[in-house]
């Protein structure tokens, strides 16, 4: 049951730096509790609480989404049937993994294996990010990114200037 909901999904792959994503929860853990204390406060309301916690859980769910994911580990032995014949010859055999390579495929020396698409090893995610997670990386900087940005334009400076209540 595993093994088809980790080909369908891509869910159950950690990489080899689990202390990465432990870290960011952490920081988005205090960032959070300072954030809430800063509402307080500033008597910033219930609403500016709930979205607080909202970001903090979209942040966290993205952080998982990312880090759990399969980046696209080549797991090929034989060139797959279905390439375009044009492109066969663009395949890599790689030594280390024995399998083969697609044409945007990289061997990571920190996971130890082929990725397809790679793009980087991120330690912060405690993964590589590839052809099967890159869009959950992006939506993951986007996420806290947007959380950054409440924090500063509504918390620390609109808000209280709205609200007339600033400590």
């Amino acid at each position: 049951c595993f093994q088809n909901f980790f080909h369908s999904s891509g869910w159950g792959v950690l990489g080899p730096h689990w202390f990465g994503p432990a870290c960011v929860l952490l920081i988005l853990a205090g960032a959070s509790h300072l954030c809430i204390k800063s509402i307080y406060r500033h008597h910033l309301g219930t609403m500016s609480t709930i979205i607080c916690y909202l970001f903090f859980g979209l942040c966290t769910y993205r952080l998982t989404d990312v880090s759990f994911r399969d980046p696209g580990i080549c797991l090929d032995k034989e060139i797959p049937g279905h390439v375009d014949p044009n492109q066969v010859n663009q395949y890599r055999f790689c030594e280390r993994c024995q399998v083969w390579q697609p044409p945007d495929g990289i061997h990571c020396p920190e996971c130890n294996v082929c990725v397809a698409g790679y793009d980087h090893h991120c330690v912060w995610m405690g993964t590589c990010i590839g052809k099967r997670n890159y869009r959950q990386f992006v939506l993951f900087n986007m996420s806290w990114l947007y959380y950054v940005g409440y924090l500063f334009f509504w918390i620390l400076t609109f808000g209280p200037l709205i609200m007339g209540r600033s400590a």
